[in-house]
């Protein structure tokens, strides 16, 4: 097999870092590997260690499930690892695209009996003469890969880092796949955490280099605590470089991990929890060591707590002055194990508001628009009390069912997909902590722009360069185009191997043209394609890659610009040639759509221009 079974001889020296990954899955899809990592505090905050590529986001993080212990019982099975440990939920901490590094903080502590490490980690940057990389290769059971050779500093091979990442030349046992990416790279020499897996040319038919995300790299380049490890891994800012990993004595953890609050409560709280790890049993004094001022007369029912295990109630006032939103509170427990002192802490949201919301008042799209493009965005006013906004989207006037319900902080919301041709509305409910909890707004109405459509699946020939296969999608509608975009949805496992080009009336237009080649030898090789093709993103298609279905997705500039159809006349036939430059992976082209703007007024009835 191309794969080490962690449970393998191999893997002996590398138990404890090998107990510190979990392979995880996103809206119950299987996606990538991360590890556990310990913090400059030692406080054993459940850290976890990724690729921003992977595509952890503030709006999907709650749906993370990590898989701890998903190893072979056998060496040399590969296979037959249960998935039954496994923890829900995270909370978004920091992304950075230039060195490929996302870090998620778990909704709770991994259970006792998982065993889980806390992984020791290197950001100085000094070069290992050797790695080992410990994974879960297409999210299977664990494995683990050793590389003898000494890294080198390059250029990310996915994105645009300078000088971001470490580089495998080549693996001398293992290797990685698809499902690898995010997992962790150790110095054999310090048994230390130095990288994350972003990609490369390695797989099991191709034992070659990969490229992973320096630690060094993503430590703190001065742009805030959303895209740095700094500030949560070294939270006291002690100027750490490096710090052993460990395993928890006992832990804290909050019956609440948040706590809505109102300026004038009192007598708001809730339960700390003393957990135990391995054979403590000592008493554990309380105290809050981070607390918003608005918070006055903080007070624990029981402190220390003793014996342990066992849990303490607190409660505190609410005064005025406070931060509407997100406010940390911050619980250290202090204890004694055999002489040598152990903290633990645990962290709770306090999300505070001065006062009841009011209706807010919508902006964009306006009450009565037409022609509404299908991604747009959403904008409202912003409410002084608001701790979140729930942007409500239907076609159905009572709102019966809802096309998009989004929770959100900010005061707008990007939509994609919308349907054309459609009269919509929508709402904006501002949340407070204070009641009424749940302010709506007017409604507002619109209708999208017309869209034509061919969804009949289409077979993409395999490894068929120059050829492919040509969708003809017909248009009656006339007059003169200002602008277009396309879209297109595919079923094909190996969206890198594929090109698009789109023809009309004697000009040709390359919609995407094998993403990731020649950055990569082969491309793109997640599972789809749903992408909008828009002259206007900032996202070229080119470097488009998540690490979930579908690999290309989300509103895309195309690899020519469809501005070449300005001018031109609607109507007549429109062909998306297709053509699969490699051997094996085969799939259809599900949906092809364009979305013509006019130079001139029209009037659509079914399709149609009307009379």
């Amino acid at each position: 097999s191309c794969n080490n079974d962690v449970v393998c001889p191999e893997g002996n020296a590398w138990s404890n870092e090998i107990r510190s990954v979990a392979a995880y899955t996103l809206n119950g899809i299987d996606t990538c590997t991360g590890t556990m990592v310990m913090d400059a505090a030692n406080s054993f905050t459940p850290y976890f260690l990724t690729a921003d590529h992977c595509g952890i986001t503030a709006g999907n993080a709650a749906t993370m499930v990590t898989i701890w212990n998903y190893e072979s019982a056998n060496c040399g099975d590969l296979s037959g690892g249960v998935r039954i440990d496994t923890v829900s939920g995270a909370i978004f901490r920091a992304t950075r695209s230039d060195v490929d590094v996302s870090l998620v903080e778990l909704s709770s502590i991994p259970p006792d009996a998982f065993d889980v490490y806390w992984s020791g980690w290197d950001g100085s940057g000094t070069t290992p003469t050797g790695s080992v990389g410990i994974h879960h290769p297409r999210v299977r059971e664990k494995s683990i890969s050793f590389n003898t050779d000494a890294l080198t500093t390059i250029d990310s091979c996915i994105g645009t880092g300078i000088d971001s990442h470490w580089r495998v030349d080549n693996w001398e046992d293992g290797t990685t796949e698809p499902g690898s990416s995010g997992s962790g790279l150790w110095d054999p020499a310090t048994n230390m955490l130095v990288g994350f897996l972003s990609g490369g040319t390695a797989s099991c038919s191709s034992i070659t280099m990969d490229c992973y995300g320096k630690v060094s790299e993503a430590w703190d380049d001065g742009s805030g605590a959303a895209s740095n490890l700094k500030t949560w891994l070294d939270p006291n800012n002690t100027g750490a470089t490096s710090v052993a990993g460990s395993e928890p004595t006992f832990l804290l953890t909050a019956t609440d991990t948040t706590i809505e609050v109102c300026s004038g409560d009192n007598g708001a709280g809730s339960t700390v929890n003393v957990v135990l790890y391995d054979t403590f049993n000592g008493a554990v004094a309380l105290a809050a060591t981070t607390a918003p001022a608005f918070i006055t007369g903080f007070n624990f029912g029981t402190n220390p707590i003793d014996p342990t295990p066992g849990s303490s109630t607190f409660i505190f006032n609410v005064g005025a002055g406070g931060t509407t939103g997100d406010n940390a509170l911050v619980i250290q427990g202090s204890g004694d194990d055999n002489g040598t002192p152990i903290t633990a802490d645990v962290s709770i949201n306090i999300l505070y508001s001065a006062g009841p919301t009011a209706a807010t008042t919508l902006a964009t799209p306006a009450d009565g628009a037409v022609d509404v493009v299908l991604s747009t965005t959403f904008s409202w006013a912003a409410d002084a009390n608001a701790t979140s906004y729930h942007l409500m989207v239907s076609d159905d006037p009572g709102f019966g069912t809802l096309l998009i319900s989004e929770f959100v902080t900010d005061t707008s919301f990007d939509a994609v997909g919308l349907p054309g041709a459609t009269q919509l509305y929508w709402k904006v409910a501002t949340i407070s902590s204070c009641g009424p909890s749940h302010v709506e707004s007017s409604v507002f109405t619109f209708t999208t722009e017309e869209v034509f459509c061919v969804s009949t699946p289409n077979a993409i020939p395999d490894n068929s360069p120059g050829a492919g296969v040509d969708i003809t999608l017909p248009v009656t509608l006339t007059g003169s185009l200002a602008s277009l975009t396309a879209s297109v949805k595919s079923d094909h496992t190996w969206p890198g191997d594929l090109i698009f080009t789109l023809s009309h009336a004697g000009t040709s237009v390359v919609l995407m043209d094998r993403p990731g080649v020649p950055t990569t030898l082969v491309g793109c090789s997640q599972d789809g394609v749903d992408a909008v093709f828009d002259d206007a993103s900032a996202t070229p298609v080119e470097t488009e890659c998540a690490a979930t279905s579908p690999g290309i997705g989300g509103t895309l500039a195309p690899e020519e610009p469809l501005s070449a159809f300005a001018g031109a006349e609607l109507s007549g036939d429109w062909v998306l040639n297709v053509t699969d430059n490699a051997l094996f992976d085969t799939g259809s082209i599900t949906e092809f759509c364009v979305v013509p703007a006019m130079l001139s007024d029209l009037i659509f009835a079914n399709g149609f221009e009307a009379p």
